[in-house]
């Protein structure tokens, strides 16, 4: 067939998780928000548009929750909602951020957003969907998206 499936594979997706935790140990601020993005991405199987959704504000519709361990989904597609626990490892990468990396990021303290772009902004779900995409490109996977990501953890 010679073409690349858009889902992946464990081996892939181990890969990318590596890819992008070495490259938050020794790069910058934004190495380490990405790094967060991505295991955020992985470990909820969530929608781009839900990630770019999502509040640290547990008084919001779709929020982290970071002390029960699990992200709440109020308002969504389809009108799906859910309670999704995290796995301890994402758990302490996202505890990680939210601590150390996310007071940095430009204005974060300004929203109550849990992922803000470079300059201190919510994401739209577009541009949240374009952010993975570009990662997964940058770390090697250029055929898979955003909804390669959801399906690898919610294969519905």
């Amino acid at each position: 067939m010679g073409h690349t499936s858009r889902l992946f594979t464990d081996s892939e997706m181990r890969a990318l998780l590596r890819a992008v935790r070495a490259k938050a140990a020794r790069g910058g601020l934004q190495d380490r928000v990405d790094h967060a993005l991505v295991v955020f991405a992985w470990a909820t199987g969530c929608r781009a548009s839900e990630i770019a959704s999502i509040s640290i504000d547990a008084s919001r519709p779709n929020h982290i929750d970071i002390e029960a361990g699990v992200i709440v989904i109020d308002e969504a597609k389809w009108q799906t909602k859910g309670i999704v626990p995290l796995d301890r490892a994402s758990l302490r990468v996202l505890r990680r951020y939210i601590r150390e990396v996310r007071p940095r990021v430009r204005f974060a303290d300004r929203t109550d957003r849990l992922f803000l772009t470079k300059i201190g902004s919510p994401y739209s779900p577009n541009t949240m969907t374009k952010k993975l995409s570009m990662l997964l490109s940058r770390h090697g996977f250029p055929g898979k998206t955003a909804h390669s990501l959801r399906h690898y953890s919610a294969p519905t």
